[in-house]
């Protein structure tokens, strides 16, 4: 009886003792596990702190890129010619000065990219060994009167030379004389607040409106090439491929020279002298040039302004004269890509005396203040065998443009040539991606 007592105790001891051995197999193996997923919390917890921190100076970066780019824009809107002064644009429009918060950036402007009168930023921003890479399009209003070829609050005369060629459109407040000696010829529309008058083997490719009359006395095969429209009469012995239209009420041609449309449509007082303001040479008095500086920037002659040597200009100038200026040795604007802006505000522009001027760019002649009042300018004129070659806009605000004995006058319709010559302050973006290294 005692020994079958004895032997269930010890049955029960050791089943005990089982029991213990199993809780202290699954606690151990529970407190491993909890370990485990505390060291892949810590892990992961880790990994996120710096994925977000990576997150973070990415982030950063963007901001610091979007920066320069505003800033880019700020300037354009502000500052006149600004592109025309920096140094190498295309490589850092801001040395020295780029620092945004912890990082800094670097912009890259390029003119007239992708097409003219448009510019390409490209900006990268850096911090703390991120970066990030946008680029961005602008683009501004650009005068209405860019819209022209050739355009003047005058008379426009072209005479006694071999070959006057205008090509694009050409706006006269006034009387348009080709005359019948040389070629004279217009390829574009014609629009005239008086008479239009074809002579010789001249002729005018698109349509004729005039305010006054139309009188077709060419021998040209084709003299005018559109419609003749006009308010008056349509007479001669030429011929008009298109429809002929008299006595049109009311007049076909608006006049475009009155002081607040003009305000409206072109550079005023108040736009030079914002280009006066941020010269990067002024001139005192009159200016004799022999040609041996090559210019670039913004320059302001408060004088007359005579180019007697031989002058050629790469990259970007603007020059702002503010008495007459006479050209009677050689400027041009080389390589391609090159633009010279002459703005003659109050006085009068020639070529004469075996001068010529030939650029990629506007001459814009005259002026108005922004209310339509106090319209001022010359007149534009060449002469004495020598020769006027515009590849952009020929403008004449207050005066004729006469091309006279031996004088030979070329305006090739470019626009906007010179992104310079826009509306200040109406650059906005209209184009942007980033770019992934």
């Amino acid at each position: 009886m005692i020994s079958k007592l004895q032997l269930n105790k010890s049955s029960m001891i050791s089943k005990h003792e089982n029991e213990k051995g199993v809780v202290l197999v699954g606690t151990i193996a529970l407190v491993a596990i909890l370990a485990l997923l505390g060291t892949v919390g810590i892990v992961t917890t880790s990994t996120e702190i710096i994925i977000s921190k990576n997150h973070k100076t990415s982030v950063q970066a963007r901001y610091i890129t979007e920066a320069g780019i505003h800033r880019t824009i700020g300037m354009l809107n502000s500052t006149p010619g600004w592109i025309a002064g920096l140094s190498d644009p295309t490589t850092n429009a801001f040395p020295g000065d780029n620092s945004f918060g912890n990082g800094t950036y670097v912009v890259k402007v390029f003119e007239d990219d992708p097409a003219p009168g448009s510019v390409r930023i490209k900006t990268t921003g850096s911090v703390n060994g991120s970066s990030s890479t946008f680029e961005a399009i602008v683009t501004s209003q650009k005068y209405k009167i860019l819209n022209y070829s050739t355009f003047n609050c005058g008379n426009l005369t072209l005479k006694l030379s071999e070959n006057n060629v205008i090509r694009g459109n050409v706006f006269v407040n006034g009387n348009i004389d080709l005359e019948a000696s040389g070629i004279q010829q217009i390829q574009g529309d014609v629009y005239a607040t008086g008479n239009i008058f074809i002579g010789g083997v001249s002729s005018i490719t698109g349509n004729a409106f005039a305010n006054g009359d139309i009188e077709v006395l060419s021998s040209a095969s084709q003299n005018i090439g559109g419609d003749a429209t006009a308010a008056g009469t349509v007479s001669g012995s030429g011929t008009v491929s298109g429809t002929i239209s008299q006595y049109v009420t009311p007049d076909p041609v608006i006049n475009q020279c009155s002081g607040t449309y003009l305000a409206g449509i072109t550079m005023t007082s108040e736009d030079i002298q914002d280009f006066r303001d941020n010269a990067d040479t002024t001139i005192v008095g009159n200016y004799e040039f022999d040609g041996n500086n090559n210019y670039t920037g913004i320059v302001h002659i408060t004088g007359n302004f005579e180019l007697t040597g031989n002058a050629t200009f790469s990259g970007n100038v603007i020059f702002i004269v503010d008495g007459s200026a006479l050209i009677t040795g050689s400027l041009t604007s080389s390589p391609p890509g090159s633009t010279v802006t002459f703005l003659v505000p109050t006085g009068g522009f020639e070529v004469k005396g075996g001068g010529t001027f030939t650029i990629s760019g506007t001459l814009l002649v005259g002026t108005v203040d922004p209310d339509g009042s106090n319209i001022t300018g010359g007149s534009i004129e060449v002469t004495q065998n020598s020769a006027l070659t515009v590849n952009g806009n020929v403008i004449a605000v207050h005066g004729n443009t006469d091309a006279l004995l031996g004088g030979s006058f070329t305006a090739n319709h470019q626009s906007p040539i010179d992104s310079n010559l826009i509306i200040q302050g109406t650059y906005t973006m209209t184009q942007w991606r980033e770019i992934r290294n």
